[in-house]
């Protein structure tokens, strides 16, 4: 011990102050957890048009306020003190907003906020005012104490208004203290990886591969940096993922580790994402918020480590195919920090495609070594990076498989002589059967639910607008924000960026040069790059505008459907992307090897150097003009359903802002209703000599289902106004109905069929590479 810190001086003063630090947070992790529970007994008047109603135990507030048409304060609590930590804040109440032109009960409607005020400490509480909506009885959010002392005069303030009527039975705030034991571990985390590159890169011991470690860990930080912040920065879709994660979070919570539906979306109503956009990969950041770690610090952990898992999968793909490590950090970096991965990172917050470019280069991998290697040498384990690349793509976004699927289908067609080789052809079969039944557990209740009339695309006719044009593909710098309509003004980032535009380039120099550089025919670099170049050529042309994509329909209604799947013609930016990316990096191979390594390292340096620049532009660009967003718990509702998509047809998405149960009360008696946990549940009585049919505030998807509470009986369901769910009541019923949405045997089999086959795959490689590994040192040992 003495040595090492005699020779490890700075680290070990370093590491000892980290200690001290690490003590800190962990004795601050002892203590009994804060709790208030605050009704009318505790919570103060400070207007009068507030009173207590008995009936109902609440304070009871009602009236307009002229003078200050944007709200009051009417109530507040007593001074709280909140030790430093993840706080959830609920409130129970009834609102009734009769006022209004639409009659209240629409949840976009708000009689009042909560806030949480402190006068000497207001930056300290990181909070969102929780919204009392109406046609709601609760809310929850949550909030952050981020001190390192308790504070002693936090304040509850309830905003009232000025329209209806709210009656506020009791707000509930509980410190969530796991959240001191997460804080705990990201501090360590964050000292072991300092001391770690502190070691690795500033001391004597001679560890192998220095520069592409630094060059991978620069990479990683600098397509990350808009993720360093304190909040985030908006995106198109940022909302949309936000609710997801947030709903799969809360079905965790729950016990349903399965959520075929988002039981809390659209005001409850429920929306079946799942079944047509794999959730797989977001059960990291649903952990984490089941962990008490703020929703939008969820999403950041998320976005860094696809960022880590791009640049690794990247470099590993490279490196397979061109066998040269420099090469291959040179082309993770130009990937990683791409204009469209960033573009779809940042300015569109698009999880599933931004996911989904992970797997791209694994595919491109796969298919070489697969079309490559010796026939008689290959084995099934040959195909496994196109099993994984496909997998990934299937559990994050359904749309880029489809991408990838056309241009699989082209190269099958264009090496069609070696695609029906016995061997070759038996390994593309056993490739396929694997990704199909490795993905069962999502193909299944994918294919089942398509069975149902659901409004899955609706931009038939619609892609020539989203277009693009060559002036903005391949344009050299990037916009920080825009849209992708008609022209070009105000048109988010539309480019593959200028670094891999001067890659395609100097590919084709390389295929000029071929002859003068006496290049062998059948050079097996300069055919991929020419696949590769072609493929990339191709997305490009089918990302413009001048493509007749609109005309399809008038043609095939069923090739309009199934080509224009991809709703924007832009998407095939991302095929464009790791195309291009390959046609590079076999350029900057041919150059090594027929012009020198320093030829390389220059055109290979200065395409960073480019990156770097119109990336670092778009950074100063996007956070000087980006609006910024901090969530806690609860999203904006805008674009929770991404214009309506997964919704029965005929569905008017702004009815389902009104939560009311309909039936012919003269008849029914409804009482004790409830929705929780994604169970529905009411008393209610028939009184007549004929069915009575009740509508619930629940969209009817396939696979609902009501039950007597005392029997367990089966219930009818029938299809109410705006495809809402409606349970038919036999006559002369008194009883309780329960109604659930119950997952299909099949369903659960798929589920286990999927992990059997995924842990036969890691066990069955695992064991085939140790027996080819004996066999080849078997060999080398005879030949000896």
């Amino acid at each position: 011990m003495k040595e090492f810190i005699g020779k490890y001086k700075g680290l070990s003063i370093a590491v000892g102050f980290e200690i001290l630090i690490i003590i800190f947070f962990l004795i601050s992790c002892i203590g009994k957890p804060v709790s208030y529970t605050l009704d009318a007994s505790n919570l103060s008047v400070i207007d009068q048009a507030v009173t207590y109603s008995e009936e109902r135990g609440s304070l009871y507030i009602t009236g307009k306020n002229d003078a200050e048409p944007f709200g009051r304060w009417i109530i507040e609590s007593a001074p709280l003190t909140l030790r430093p930590g993840m706080y959830e804040m609920k409130a129970v109440y009834n609102s009734y907003l009769y006022e209004l032109d639409n009659g209240g009960g629409n949840c976009d409607d708000l009689t009042g906020v909560i806030q949480i005020i402190s006068e000497d400490n207001q930056s300290k509480i990181r909070y969102n005012e929780l919204s009392l909506n109406d046609g709601m009885d609760d809310k929850m959010d949550r909030f952050y104490v981020r001190s390192l002392t308790k504070i002693s005069d936090v304040q509850l303030k309830v905003v009232f208004n000025g329209l209806g009527e709210l009656y506020l039975s009791k707000i509930e705030i509980y410190e969530l203290p796991v959240w001191r034991v997460i804080r705990l571990l990201g501090i360590i985390l964050l000292f072991a990886f300092i001391d770690f590159c502190y070691y690795y890169f500033f001391t004597e011991n001679k560890f192998k591969n220095k520069k592409i470690v630094a060059g991978l860990i620069i990479t990683i930080v600098f397509s990350s940096l808009p993720l360093f912040t304190d909040f985030l920065f908006w995106g198109h879709d940022l909302n949309f993922h936000m609710a997801r994660i947030l709903s799969l979070a809360q079905g965790i919570q729950s016990g349903n580790w399965i959520t075929p539906v988002q039981t809390e979306m659209l005001n409850g109503y429920g929306y079946t994402t799942p079944l047509f956009y794999s959730q797989l990969f977001l059960y990291v950041p649903a952990i984490l918020y089941v962990l008490s770690v703020p929703l939008y610090m969820c999403y950041k952990v998320y976005a860094f480590l696809i960022n880590v898992a791009t640049c690794l999968v990247c470099y590993g793909s490279v490196k397979g195919i061109t066998k040269n490590k420099d090469i291959a950090l040179i082309g993770t970096f130009l990937y990683t920090a791409s204009a469209y991965r960033v573009s779809n990172m940042y300015v569109r917050a698009a999880v599933g495609e931004y996911t989904a470019m992970v797997f791209f280069p694994l595919l491109v991998y796969g298919f070489v070594k697969i079309y490559t290697k010796e026939e008689e040498k290959l084995s099934w384990r040959d195909g496994l990076p196109v099993v994984f690349g496909l997998t990934g793509l299937i559990q994050c976004h359904i749309l880029s498989c489809e991408l990838s699927a056309l241009f699989i289908i082209i190269l099958c067609i264009i090496l069609i002589k070696k695609t029906f080789k016995l061997k070759r052809f038996v390994v593309l079969c056993k490739t396929a059967i694997l990704t199909f039944v490795l993905n069962l557990g999502f193909l299944i209740p994918f294919l089942s639910s398509m069975t149902m009339d659901i409004r899955v695309n609706n931009k038939i006719n619609q892609m020539e607008e989203h277009g693009t044009y060559l002036m903005q593909v391949l344009g050299a710098f990037m916009t920080s924000g825009g849209d992708s309509r008609d022209g070009m003004q105000n048109e988010m980032p539309l480019t593959i960026g200028i670094a891999l535009a001067i890659g395609m380039l100097l590919f084709l120099v390389c295929c000029a040069k071929k002859f003068e550089w006496k290049i062998e025919k059948g050079n097996i670099d300069l055919k991929i790059g020419t696949m590769c170049t072609g493929f990339a050529a191709a997305s490009i042309v089918m990302s413009l505008k001048f493509i007749p994509w609109d005309s399809l329909n008038n043609i095939s209604k069923l090739a309009a459907k199934v080509l224009e799947m991809v709703q924007f013609p832009w998407r095939y930016l991302a095929t464009a992307t790791v195309f291009s990316l390959f046609a590079t990096v076999m350029a900057l191979k041919l150059l090594g090897t027929y012009k020198g390594k320093k030829a390389a390292g220059i055109a290979g340096i200065s395409m960073i150097a480019v990156t770097t620049i119109y990336i670092g532009l778009f950074y100063v660009e996007f956070g000087n003009s980006t609006k910024t967003t901090i969530v806690y718990s609860v999203p904006d509702k805008e674009d929770y359903t991404s214009s309506g998509e997964y919704l029965p047809e005929g569905t008017i998405e702004g009815y389902l802002n009104w939560r009311n149960i309909d039936t012919d009360y003269s008849a029914v008696g409804i009482s004790d209703y409830t929705y929780k946990d994604g169970i529905t549940s009411f008393n209610c009585t028939n009184v007549t000599d004929t069915q009575q049919s009740v509508i619930v505030p629940l969209i009817k998807y396939d696979n609902y289902h009501a039950y007597d509470v005392n029997s367990n009986k089966e219930l009818e369901l029938t299809i109410g106004d705006n495809n809402r769910l409606g349970v038919i009541l036999p006559a002369n019923y008194s009883g309780s109905v329960k109604i659930e949405y119950v997952i299909p045997t099949v369903w659960k089999v798929s589920y286990i069929v999927s992990v059997i086959v995924f842990i036969g795959i890691i066990f069955g490689n695992y064991y085939g590479t140790k027996c080819s590994k004996v066999h080849k040192y078997n060999e080398k040992k005879l030949s000896k």
